[in-house]
């Protein structure tokens, strides 16, 4: 894994006496996390996030059109 931050960084509340929760619900980041093992790494573990892509990230997938990834339109 790449670690975003430490695990004892992460802290979300619980309600009642537990222990607090490690793996937040979603992570927000910004472009220097916007790596392809990085984005991977968050689908595999169940983790919703929002992380902007790098201009030269999105020049790729373009240049490659059909060859590959997927298609510009579908850009959220």
């Amino acid at each position: 894994m790449h670690p975003l931050r430490p695990r004892t960084a992460i802290r979300v509340e619980r309600p009642g006496p537990s222990q607090p929760r490690v793996r937040p619900d979603h992570v927000i980041a910004d472009k220097g996390y916007s790596s392809k093992a990085i984005r991977s790494d968050l689908r595999r573990r169940g983790m919703a996030h929002t992380v902007p892509e790098r201009a030269d990230q999105q020049a790729n997938r373009r240049r490659r059109g059909n060859a590959g990834g997927r298609p510009p339109a579908f850009d959220p």
